[in-house]
């Protein structure tokens, strides 16, 4: 029923103060939606109210199961424990927004390129498309 008021997570972090093109930080994000941050974020004298204002399909806007959220420096990508955090800035994971699901997968490393993926689930508009 709903979402927890837990937000789970598993970082990794890589700094180095000599060659800071090496660095790196990832962020693996359970429960990243609408009604979780309510829930742990809202003050307790609105959190219901809101809760039981918004309509479900905003309340389940986020992303499903984890999000990755990761830097890597210009160095080259970094392997850690079965991940690969690239160059640049990336986002990834499946989304929900208003109902409709999409995996993103967005990588953009400065002045070099940026990569965007999306597959979203076919959307219907009153039987028409």
């Amino acid at each position: 029923e709903g979402a927890s008021a837990c937000l789970k997570g598993q970082e990794a972090l890589g700094y180095d103060a000599q060659d800071i093109s090496g660095n790196y930080f990832m962020a693996k994000l359970i429960g990243l939606n609408v009604e979780t941050m309510i829930r742990l974020f809202a003050p307790a004298s609105v959190r219901n109210t809101l809760n039981n204002a918004l309509p479900n399909v905003i309340l389940e806007t986020g992303f499903v199961g984890p999000a990755s959220f990761a830097y890597g420096g210009l160095s080259g990508a970094v392997s850690i424990v079965g991940d690969v955090i690239p160059a640049g800035l990336q986002i990834k994971g499946y989304l929900k927004f208003l109902g409709y699901r999409m995996y993103a997968d967005v990588n953009i490393v400065p002045f070099l390129r940026i990569n965007i993926t999306l597959i979203a689930d076919p959307i219907n508009i009153a039987g028409i498309f």
